[in-house]
C-alpha cells in the first residue's frame, strides 16, 4: 500500500511516460468540462437533413464518391452509409477503360511501352491496364529483374 495509496503525483509521473503530447492530457484537478485542443482528436461530422439530400442530388448529377468527401468534409463511408440509408442506387464500378481504349492499351503495350506509362496516358492505376489487358488476352511482359512464371 505504501507508496501508491495516495497516487497522485506517482499516478500522473507514470501516465506522463505514456504520453506524447503534455498538451494533449487532460489534467487531474481540472473539470471534466474543459478539454485542450488536441491534434489527434477526431472530428465527428454530423450532416443534417438538408446537407444528405444535397449529398444524394450531388451524387445522382454524377460526382464521384472522393468529390462528396471533399465538399461534405466526411469519410467516404458515411457517404456510403448515407446513400444506402436514403435508397439511392450506386453506380456500378466498372473498368474505368472503355474497349477502344483497351485496344490502344494493347498497341502500346505491344510497341514497348510499359503499363506504368499508358496508366498515365490514360489517367489510371498501371495494374488497372495489366488487368485490361490480360483480360483481353494481351501477354503481359515479366518485369525488369524478373524471372517469368
Amino acid at each position: 500500500m505504501g507508496r501508491l495509496s495516495n497516487p497522485a503525483t506517482d499516478f500522473v509521473q507514470v501516465c506522463d511516460k505514456g504520453v506524447r503530447d503534455l498538451g494533449c492530457r487532460r489534467g487531474l484537478d481540472t473539470e471534466g468540462s474543459s478539454l485542450p485542443a488536441c491534434g489527434n482528436r477526431q472530428t465527428q461530422i454530423r450532416l443534417g437533413r438538408a446537407d444528405v439530400e444535397q449529398l444524394i442530388a450531388a451524387y445522382a448529377e454524377g460526382n464521384s464518391v472522393a468529390q462528396l468527401v471533399g465538399r461534405f468534409k466526411v469519410h467516404r463511408t458515411t457517404v456510403f452509409a448515407h446513400l444506402e440509408r436514403n435508397g439511392a442506387s450506386r453506380r456500378p464500378a466498372g473498368s474505368k477503360l472503355s474497349n477502344e481504349d483497351v485496344i490502344k492499351a494493347a498497341d502500346l503495350y505491344r510497341d514497348g511501352l510499359s503499363l506504368d506509362v499508358i496508366g498515365h496516358r490514360f489517367l489510371v492505376a498501371p495494374d488497372m491496364v495489366g488487368k485490361a489487358l490480360r483480360r483481353v488476352g494481351v501477354q503481359i511482359r515479366p518485369r525488369r529483374g524478373w524471372v517469368s512464371a
